[in-house]
C-alpha cells in the first residue's frame, strides 16, 4: 500500500513539473522549462516505463521545447 501511495505522489510531482514546464514554455521561458520537462520525463520513465503514452508525450514536448529554444 505504501509503495502505491509513494508512486502516486511521484506521478503527481511529474505532472506538476510537466505543467509548469508547459507554462514556462508558453511564456517563452525556455531555459526554465527544459529542466522541469526533463525531470518530468525521468520520473515518468522510471514509474511507467519507456513505452507508456505519457512518456512519449513528454518526450515530444521536450523535443518541441528544444526546437523553440535553439
Amino acid at each position: 500500500m505504501i509503495y502505491f501511495v509513494i508512486n502516486s505522489v511521484r506521478l503527481l510531482i511529474a505532472t506538476i513539473y510537466h505543467h509548469l514546464a508547459a507554462l514556462y514554455s508558453k511564456q517563452g521561458r525556455y531555459s526554465q522549462a527544459e529542466p522541469l520537462s526533463k525531470k518530468a520525463l525521468e520520473l515518468r520513465q522510471r514509474l511507467l516505463g519507456e513505452e507508456h503514452l505519457d512518456v512519449a508525450t513528454i518526450r515530444e514536448n521536450l523535443k518541441s521545447l528544444r526546437d523553440n529554444y535553439a
